[in-house]
């Protein structure tokens, strides 16, 4: 069972691929209002996911750091991170979700065949 901190980064990525969606739903000329409304009611539904939900995007999004092809990777990172993600670790600042992808890339050169498990 995943533990709180892996619960709240997976949130964090939904609610981050559904704030997208809903951007890109309500900027299709609706009304102003029924569109805070939709976007309201959309972020409330984004906010449900059970452990065992998590688990399974959590270990999909380890996948893309394993000894694969690029463009598997980046279709791997397209279905669990949002594009406009904000990624940041110690070796950069601030990137999105390219960013991601080249830093897993790099892990593999580093670390040939590592493969990250749930709780690593």
């Amino acid at each position: 069972m995943p533990n709180k901190r892996l619960v709240f980064f997976l949130v964090a990525i939904w609610l981050s691929q559904v704030q997208a969606e809903v951007s890109s739903k309500a900027s299709n000329g609706k009304a102003k209002e029924k569109n805070q409304q939709t976007v309201h009611g959309e972020q409330e539904k984004a906010k449900v996911i059970t452990n065992q939900e998590a688990s399974k995007l959590y270990e999909k999004y380890l996948d893309g750091w394993k000894a694969i092809s690029d463009e598997q990777r980046t279709k791997i990172t397209a279905e669990v991170i949002a594009e406009n993600v904000q990624y940041s670790t110690p070796r950069h600042e601030l990137g999105r979700r390219e960013t991601m992808i080249d830093d897993m890339a790099e892990f593999q050169k580093k670390f040939p065949n590592r493969i990250l498990k749930n709780g690593d």
